[in-house]
């Protein structure tokens, strides 16, 4: 049986043409991938098969130990900025410690006085210890013990404590406090008559044959019927012999007293011994020199050297702040709660000083050890820094010439 054949339609000549390139195109795609496999090292086709891409290879162990030792760079690095904030940290506490002095306030408050009864002297009068000397301290430590109730401000003068040594500051301090306790005895004593009390053994009045009982009544000419006319004369000016006229049972008599050789005639060196008030002292010019030079034996030596310029110029503070209180300290007797002496005052300030230095040096030695260990820290952070880098350099290198192996 013979069907019909149908008929096909002719397509239009372009969309012919597209199909005669699109076949074309399929069929070159074998031959097209081939080329590209063997391009690129791919597997080439066998048997007609598609080409085949070669797996993914592992990374090379240089890879990884490159990887892992910067890691522990970052680390080290990590590290160095911790230990430098330490660092940076321990010396910053280090240098806010400083030694807290205390002050002339500070002993007042330790007694027990009525809050009214000191008057809060001003803050700018007096600076820190450090800023308050004399260039000249022992002629004006002398001015001081022999001009009772002169002005206080040729006495205050602010000086710098570097440019004086301390026992020059010490023996200016001892100045300011000749003229406290002769400013707060000069009333007294210019009220009690020169009556001998005693001589001492071997001195120049018991040679001269002055008695207890003996009535002064001028030494070298001038008047001096009273206590501190007697101290004044005495101490103004010490020579080799001093004349006194003396009373004894209504008789007047001559007395002439006559130091040892190379030896001065003063208030001290003259054996004349007086019944004083109590609490009440007189210091001449040579008092001053002797007793500086005992405080400084005593006291001074046992200071470390590097603080004792410090520690002269708070004692010289100490002093300028008593001889503020003159006409305060005149008021009271020695009974009185309120009454200041210069031997309280000097051991206060030296219980204290010692102790705010201790306090001071545990602090700044608990601050070098922080330093210390700080860096020390900063010291290992470096090194292993260093390591890490020098371990990075090195597998940087192995990368790349293992590259260039293959």
């Amino acid at each position: 049986m013979n069907l019909p054949v149908p008929k096909i339609p002719k397509l239009p000549e372009g969309l012919k043409r597209f199909f005669t390139t699109m076949s074309a195109t399929v069929l070159s795609l074998p031959r097209r991938r081939n080329d590209a496999a063997s391009a690129v090292g791919d597997t080439p086709a066998g048997n007609g098969m598609a080409p085949m891409r070669k797996l993914p290879q592992p990374r090379p162990m240089t890879q990884w130990i490159l990887m892992a030792v910067l890691a522990i760079l970052g680390f080290a690095l990590c590290w160095l900025a911790y230990a430098g904030y330490q660092l940076h940290k321990s010396t910053s506490e280090q240098n806010l410690i400083v030694m807290h002095v205390p002050g002339f306030d500070d002993f007042l408050a330790s007694r027990p006085m009525p809050p009214d009864a000191e008057p809060k002297p001003k803050a700018d009068e007096h600076a820190s210890a450090s800023a308050h000397a004399s260039a000249s301290a022992h002629g004006s430590a002398s001015a001081h013990a022999s001009a009772a109730g002169s002005a206080h401000a040729s006495a205050h003068e602010a000086k710098h404590a570097a440019k004086v040594e301390p026992r020059s500051l010490i023996e200016h301090a001892f100045g300011n406090f000749a003229q406290f306790e002769n400013s707060r005895a000069e009333f007294p004593l210019r009220k009690r008559e020169a009556v001998v009390a005693g001589v001492q053994p071997g001195s120049p009045a018991q040679l001269a044959g002055i008695l207890p009982g003996d009535l002064i009544v001028s030494i070298n000419g001038k008047s001096a019927g009273f206590l501190w006319d007697v101290f004044v004369q005495l101490a103004a000016k010490p020579t080799n012999t001093v004349e006194l006229e003396i009373k004894r049972n209504d008789e007047m008599s001559l007395a002439t007293l006559t130091a040892p050789a190379g030896a001065m005639i003063d208030t001290n060196s003259s054996g004349l011994l007086f019944d004083l008030p109590e609490g009440l002292h007189y210091m001449g010019p040579n008092d001053v020199t002797e007793l500086a030079r005992q405080f400084s034996g005593r006291f001074l030596e046992v200071v470390p050297n590097e603080w004792r310029t410090e520690y002269a110029g708070n004692v010289d503070v100490y002093s300028q702040q008593l001889a503020d209180r003159i006409s305060e300290q005149s008021k009271f007797k020695s009974s009185d709660p309120q009454y200041l002496r210069v031997e309280d005052v000097l051991v206060w300030q030296h219980e204290n000083f010692m102790l705010a230095l201790e306090h001071f040096t545990s602090e700044q030695r608990n601050a070098d050890n922080q330093v210390g260990m700080a860096l020390d820290r900063l010291g290992n952070a470096v090194l292993a820094t260093a390591i890490a880098m020098l371990l990075v350099l090195l597998s940087g290198v192995g990368l790349i010439f293992g590259r260039r192996s293959h």
